[in-house]
C-alpha cells in the first residue's frame, strides 16, 4: 500500500520486461516517480525496522542546458598526503552515481579543473598568510554563505587536481634545468596532454629528449608516467623562471584527457565563434594566468574583457577600457626581440640558461575591441619573430567575416566545445562565467579580511561547551580583564605581571590579555562540575585497551574502533568511512539522510547502505549496550529536531578532548598547565589533514572546524610557550 516502505521478511515478485506494448503505471506507482525521469527521487523516511541493506540503485543525473556533459578528468595517483581511493571505493561509487551537486561551479570541474587546483595552491598560501597574521584568541575570517560553492568546489575538485598541477610545473621546471645545464635547446611546446596517469608533450618540431621521457609515436610526442622520481628527470633550480609560462588549459577529449596549450608557440590566437563561449574562455585564460605556479612572470593585459579576473592578482593581471595599451606592448616586445638575438637564443631556451632573468618575461594582450593599426603591427612582429618575443596576441573575434590574419584559430561551438581546425582536435571548451571570475576573486578578496572572534556552540549547549566556544577558550563573560583589580578570589593560567612574560617571550600585552584574562573561582568550580568524566576520558584514550572508538581530528583524518566494532566493515573504504564518521561526530544536532547525502556526494538511497557499514564498524557501545551509531528515530538529535537523524554516541574525539582540557586548564589557573599540554600531546599534524580525494565538501559549510582547531593550537602553544619561559623550563617550551 506504500510504495516507500519494504518490510523484513517480504518477498518482493518482480515482472519480467515486456516486449508487448507498454502497460499502463499504476497510479499508486506513477506517484512515486519523480517528475523529471532524470532526476533522483527523494529519499523516503526511514522505515519502522531495521533499515535496509540492499544496494543501492543508479541514479542517472541530467547535466544542466546550460553546460556540457563532461567526462569525468583523469588524475594522477596521489601521494602519500592524501589518502587514496581504493578499488572498493570505486566499485561502491559505481553502484549509484551522486547528484551533481548543487553548489558545484562548473567552470571549475572538468575542463576547469587544473584552473581550480591552483586556485587552491593560492588560496592555501593566502590563508597561511592570513593566520600568521592573525591576533591570539581570535580566528581567521571565513568566507560568507554565498561564497561556501566556490569554497566546496576548491576543497573537492581543487585539492584534488592541485597535486597534478605540482607535477605538471615541476616536471617542467625540471626538464629545463637539465637542457640548461647540459647545454641543449629546449623543446618547442605546443600542447600538453595529461592522459589518466601519463603526462605527453606534443611538440612543434621533432627532436631527441633524454630519459626518463619516452617516445610515443614519433620524435613529436614525448610521455612520462606521473608515478616517475621527479628527481629523473632533471635537478630542481628554485631560481629558474618556468621554461612555458603561459601554459593554459584548452580542455577535455572525450576520454576525459587534459589538453593545455602553449600561446607562447601559437603568437597569435583568433578566439572565434559563439561569442559567449569564447569570451568564457577568454576569462578562464586570464585567471590561470593569474594563479598558475608557471605565470609568475606573466603580464596580462585584458582590453573589455576579464576584468573581473584583475582582483585575483592585480600584479599579474590588468584591465584596460581601450585599446591603448597595445603601443606599450609593442615597445616591450620589440626590444625583447633586440634582447633574444643578442642572446642568440629562443625565448624557451634563454629562461632554461637564465642568462639574464629580467630577459625572459612574458605578455599576453587579450584583445575584445575593434582591431587598429596598432593591433595588425603587432600580429606582423608577432609572426615574423616567432619564440623571439615572449609575447602573445589574443583575438576575440567572434564574427562570421573572412579574415586574413595570419593566426591560429580556436573555434568555440554554442553546446561548449573548442574546436581546432589547425590540428583537427575537437575538445570540451574550458571556460569562466563573469559570475563564477568575480566569485573567484571574491574568495581571495575574503582571505585577505581581518581576523573574528570565534564562534560559540550552537544551541543548546551544555556541559564544557556552555562554558567556551568553539576554540575551546573560555567565554568572556565568564571572565574577567587581565588588567583589572578583582574583588572576588580568581585564578590565572599566567599568574605574574605582564613585564614577566614581555621580557621571556615572544609575547604582548595585548596577547596576554586575550589569551589570559583572570577566571573567577567560582566559574572555575562550575567548569570542573559540568565536566566531571574529563579524567576518565582522558585515560581511556591513552589506554591501549581502550574499549571506546577513537576519532583523530588533530592531524591525518583517523579512526580506530573499539573491540565491539567489525573491521571487516570498512574494508577498503577505511578513508570514506573515517570522513562519514567524522562529519557525523562534528554534528552536533545531528544529521539527515539528505544532509549526509550531500556532505559525502552519495545518492540519498546509498546513504542506509553506507550508515549500516559504519554502524557495523564502530559496534556495541559498552556503556549503553545499544549501537554506537544508533538507529536514526532513536537518537538525542532526532527527538530535539523532530525528525529522524544519525548521530554517533559514545565515540572519543581528539578536538573534543583538547578543548575540554583547555577549559579546564584555563579555568585551573597556574595549575592547569599539565591540562594544557596534555592537550597538545593530542595533536598530530594539522587538523583534519589527508582527507580522502575530492573529500571534505562539508567543512566548507558554516563555521570552519579545521581552521578555529588549528588557531586554537597554536593559542595553546603560545599560552603553554609562554609559561613555561617564565618557569625557566625551556624543554617543555621547545616542545
Amino acid at each position: 500500500t506504500d510504495p516507500d516502505v519494504i518490510d523484513v521478511g517480504w518477498t518482493l515478485v518482480i515482472p519480467k520486461a515486456r516486449t508487448g506494448a507498454a502497460k499502463e503505471v499504476p497510479e499508486t506507482v506513477r506517484r512515486a516517480e519523480p517528475e523529471d525521469p532524470a532526476a533522483p527521487a527523494s529519499a523516503p523516511a526511514e522505515p519502522a525496522t531495521a533499515e535496509s541493506t540492499s544496494p543501492a540503485q543508479p541514479v542517472v543525473v541530467a547535466s544542466q542546458a546550460a553546460t556540457p556533459a563532461q567526462p569525468a578528468p583523469a588524475t594522477s595517483a596521489a601521494p602519500a598526503t592524501h589518502a587514496p581511493e581504493t578499488s572498493s571505493d570505486a566499485a561502491a561509487a559505481a553502484e549509484g552515481a551522486a547528484p551533481t551537486p548543487g553548489w558545484l561551479v562548473h567552470g571549475l570541474v572538468g575542463a576547469g579543473s587544473v584552473l581550480a587546483g591552483s586556485l587552491w595552491l593560492a588560496l592555501v598560501r593566502r590563508r597561511a598568510a592570513q593566520l600568521r597574521r592573525r591576533r591570539p584568541g581570535r580566528m581567521i575570517s571565513t568566507p560568507p554563505p554565498e561564497l561556501d560553492p566556490m569554497e566546496k568546489t576548491l576543497r573537492t575538485e581543487g585539492v584534488a587536481a592541485a597535486l597534478d598541477v605540482a607535477f605538471i610545473d615541476e616536471a617542467l621546471r625540471r626538464l629545463a634545468a637539465r637542457q640548461g645545464r647540459a647545454g641543449e635547446p629546449m623543446p618547442h611546446l605546443a600542447a600538453l596532454e595529461q592522459a589518466g596517469d601519463v603526462l605527453r608533450l606534443h611538440l612543434a618540431d621533432p627532436v631527441d629528449m633524454p630519459e626518463p621521457w619516452q617516445q610515443a609515436p614519433d620524435r613529436l610526442q614525448w610521455e612520462i608516467p606521473t608515478t616517475v622520481d621527479l628527481a629523473a628527470i632533471g635537478p630542481l633550480d628554485p631560481a629558474l623562471p618556468a621554461a612555458y609560462p603561459q601554459l593554459v588549459t584548452l580542455g577535455l577529449d572525450d576520454q576525459g584527457h587534459r589538453w593545455l596549450y602553449n600561446l607562447e608557440e601559437a603568437g597569435v590566437l583568433r578566439v572565434t565563434g559563439d561569442p559567449e563561449r569564447a569570451r568564457d574562455f577568454a576569462r578562464h585564460t586570464a585567471a590561470e594566468l593569474a594563479v598558475h605556479p608557471w605565470t609568475r612572470d606573466v603580464q596580462v593585459e585584458c582590453v573589455g574583457i576579464a576584468a573581473e579576473a584583475v582582483a585575483l592578482n592585480p600584479r599579474r593581471v590588468r584591465h584596460h577600457n581601450a585599446s591603448d595599451i597595445t603601443a606599450h606592448v609593442i615597445a616591450d616586445t620589440v626590444a625583447m626581440i633586440d634582447r633574444t638575438r643578442e642572446a642568440n637564443l629562443d625565448i624557451a631556451t634563454g629562461r632554461a640558461t637564465l642568462l639574464d632573468d629580467p630577459l625572459w618575461d612574458s605578455r599576453l594582450l587579450l584583445l575584445d575591441a575593434a582591431r587598429t593599426e596598432l593591433t595588425e603591427q603587432l600580429a606582423r612582429v608577432l609572426n615574423d619573430q616567432h619564440r623571439q618575443t615572449g609575447t602573445v596576441l589574443v583575438l576575440i573575434d567572434t564574427s562570421d567575416a573572412q579574415d586574413d590574419l595570419d593566426a591560429e584559430v580556436l573555434q568555440f561551438t554554442g553546446d561548449g566545445r573548442v574546436v581546432l581546425p589547425g590540428v583537427g582536435l575537437t575538445l570540451i571548451a574550458a571556460g569562466l562565467t563573469a559570475q563564477e571570475t568575480a566569485g573567484c576573486a571574491a574568495i581571495f578578496a575574503q582571505a585577505d579580511e581581518p581576523d573574528v572572534e570565534f564562534p560559540e556552540h550552537p544551541e543548546p549547549a551544555d556541559g564544557w561547551q556552555a562554558h567556551t566556544n568553539q576554540a575551546g577558550q573560555l567565554l568572556p563573560d565568564l571572565t574577567l580583564p587581565r588588567d583589572s583589580s578583582p574583588t572576588e578570589p580568581v585564578t590565572n593560567v599566567l599568574p605574574e605581571a605582564d613585564e614577566v612574560y614581555l621580557d621571556v617571550a615572544a609575547v604582548t600585552s595585548e596577547d596576554l590579555a586575550a589569551l589570559a584574562p583572570h577566571v573567577p573561582v567560582k566559574v572555575a568550580q562550575q567548569i570542573e562540575r559540568d565536566d566531571p568524566t574529563l579524567d576518565d576520558d582522558v585515560r581511556t584514550w591513552f589506554d591501549p585497551h581502550c574499549n571506546l572508538p577513537k576519532l583523530m581530528l588533530l592531524g591525518p583524518l583517523t579512526v580506530r574502533v573499539a573491540p565491539t566494532g567489525k573491521p571487516t566493515a570498512a574494508a577498503g573504504r577505511k578513508p570514506y568511512f573515517s570522513e562519514l564518521l567524522a562529519y557525523l561526530a562534528t554534528r552536533p544536532h545531528g544529521a539527515t539522510t539528505e544532509e549526509v547525502a550531500d556532505a559525502m556526494r552519495i545518492p540519498t538511497d546509498r546513504v542506509r547502505k553506507d550508515i549500516l557499514a559504519l554502524r557495523n564498524w564502530l559496534g556495541v557501545n559498552p556503556r549503553t549496550g545499544r549501537q554506537h551509531l544508533p538507529d536514526s528515530r532513536q537518537t538525542e538529535a532526532a527527538r530535539l529536531r523532530g525528525q529522524a537523524a544519525y548521530q554517533v554516541e559514545d565515540v572519543l574525539v581528539d578536538a573534543d578532548l583538547f578543548r575540554r582540557l583547555r577549559a579546564r586548564g584555563e579555568a585551573r589557573g597556574s595549575a592547569g598547565l599539565d591540562d594544557l599540554c596534555r592537550a597538545l600531546s593530542l595533536v598530530k599534524g594539522a587538523p583534519l589533514g589527508q582527507l580522502r580525494r575530492e573529500g571534505g565538501a562539508w567543512l566548507s559549510e558554516g563555521h570552519r572546524l579545521d581552521q578555529i582547531l588549528q588557531c586554537a593550537i597554536v593559542d595553546v602553544a603560545h599560552l603553554v610557550t609562554t609559561a613555561s619561559l617564565a618557569l625557566g623550563d625551556h624543554a617543555r617550551a621547545q616542545e
